[in-house]
């Protein structure tokens, strides 16, 4: 059933290939977007007279974390573009299931952000930020379907090719 809901092509004009790459090229965009905001944040915090308290060393550590993380999601991003270069469907359904937990881990503390503030911004600057993270989480989650898409059509062909030349040497 949720075969259904996969594009056959990517944008309704371009190969799954193409979107693949895009889709990478674009994860890679918001990874390194990602680093430079946590280390512009990692380099302000030694400015701070109480640099060594508990919420700033919380804070540190929580920012060399997420460098560290969105480093692996670029390497990640980048194993995938090279998977769809040499059609390799296992690549992709890694990467699949590893940028579909990202996209939901990120979605859910985004929106678990916006509830923690919603009393210190007007409610119409909180409903626009909430359409904005939900617009853009369907952008991602897009992405995400066309690789499952080309991961489908790459295991179907494989399977294929398999089934035939076992039906040849069986001849």
């Amino acid at each position: 059933m949720w075969k259904k809901i996969l594009p056959k092509k990517f944008l309704h004009k371009y190969s799954l290939s193409i979107g693949a790459l895009l889709g990478g090229i674009t994860f890679i965009v918001i990874a390194v977007l990602c680093i430079i905001g946590l280390l512009v944040q990692l380099l302000s915090y030694k400015d701070h007279s109480c640099a060594s308290s508990p919420v700033y060393v919380t804070a540190f550590s929580f920012s060399a974390t997420g460098i560290l993380y969105h480093l692996l999601l670029v390497m990640a991003d980048a194993w995938m573009i090279w998977g769809v270069s040499q059609r390799k469907s296992s690549i992709l359904l890694s990467w699949v299931i590893l940028s579909a937990m990202w996209v939901a881990q990120t979605f859910c503390v985004l929106v678990v952000m916006v509830l923690v503030r919603r009393s210190e911004v007007a409610v119409g600057v909180w409903v626009i930020y909430l359409m904005m993270i939900i617009g853009l989480t369907c952008i991602l989650t897009y992405i995400i379907l066309v690789v499952c898409s080309l991961w489908l059509e790459l295991k179907g062909t494989r399977t294929r090719t398999l089934d035939e030349t076992t039906r040849n040497e069986n001849l």
